[in-house]
């Protein structure tokens, strides 16, 4: 049975557009749809449309069969403090967890989010994507002895793996 057809097996949560429920299966028939439109594979359309023009050199796709040097380990909680995480097979993830990146270029991912370029996305598609319902917080804060600031957020976990990123705008450089 493969992914589409057991998907297309499952009874949707929702109807399209009512309610917001995070899901992989749906970032990997996404993945798979833009694969046989484009006829590309996934990280070859992630590479050009993404990562080449916002200048992202240290994030990718893992395929788990290249070698990446200098990529961080994984630790979780163990009885006695922390231990190394179990192997994580990406393989079969397609567009759904199977990226690695760095702190920066995270920050430059949020930032080209945010800017007025549209160079990621249209005014209409920013809407749609910063309303905290798909993965771009946008908050107010307010902030003893500051002005009110406009705080972007976004994050993600996999095995032995947390991250949080957060952006100020006010304080971009």
């Amino acid at each position: 049975l493969d992914l589409i057809q057991l998907i297309s097996s499952m009874t949707p949560v929702s109807e399209p557009g009512e309610l917001w429920h995070y899901s992989s299966l749906n970032y990997s028939l996404l993945g798979m749809v833009l694969e046989r439109v484009t006829k590309r594979s996934y990280p070859e359309l992630l590479a050009e449309k993404i990562l080449h023009p916002l200048g992202m050199a240290n994030t990718g796709v893992d395929n788990n069969l290249t070698i990446k040097h200098h990529l961080a380990k994984g630790y979780q909680r163990g009885l006695k403090g922390l231990v190394r995480a179990p192997y994580d097979d990406k393989s079969s993830v397609l567009a759904a967890g199977d990226m690695y990146g760095t702190v920066a270029d995270l920050a430059l991912f949020l930032k080209a989010l945010d800017s007025g370029s549209g160079l990621l996305l249209s005014d209409a598609s920013k809407k749609v994507m910063f309303d905290n319902q798909y993965g771009i917080y946008v908050s107010e804060r307010d902030i003893p002895g500051e002005e009110k600031l406009t705080i972007l957020a976004t994050g993600g976990s996999a095995y032995g793996f947390i991250s949080r990123l957060y952006r100020i705008p006010k304080y971009d450089r």
